[in-house]
């Protein structure tokens, strides 16, 4: 298939299989993505695809694995943020935490850190 050749079938198909990408993915800028990136690997193969009878279902398989694999991704970043969401705010401290905190503030600071001499 030359340049023009698939010029043409991309000017007589793309419509369609911009439609169906955005069946898959529901979104029109990501639809347009899919369909230019399968065009793309249609044209990198377009030797061995010449002997394609219906050149436009591989280009739907294209589509329908590449949105497969973005909506991977999206469930895999989903996962992720849940897992990184910042823990949730501490509880206050008890009423004998407040008491032990301001009893162990009495004592000298040195002996807290269990750095006191004995005897002294």
């Amino acid at each position: 298939m030359d340049e023009t050749t698939f010029d043409e079938y991309y000017r007589a198909t793309v419509r369609r299989l911009v439609q169906y990408a955005y069946a898959m993915c529901g979104d029109a800028d990501v639809a347009q993505d899919l369909a230019h990136e399968a065009y793309l690997r249609a044209w990198q193969r377009r030797r061995r695809l010449a002997g394609y009878e219906d050149l436009e279902a591989w280009l739907r398989l294209v589509v329908t694995r590449l949105s497969v694999d973005r909506w991977r991704r999206i469930a895999v970043h989903r996962r992720t943020l849940a897992r990184l969401r910042p823990p949730p705010p501490a509880q206050p401290p008890s009423d004998d935490t407040v008491l032990l905190v301001a009893a162990l503030r009495e004592i000298p600071a040195q002996q807290r850190r269990g750095r006191a001499r004995p005897g002294s």
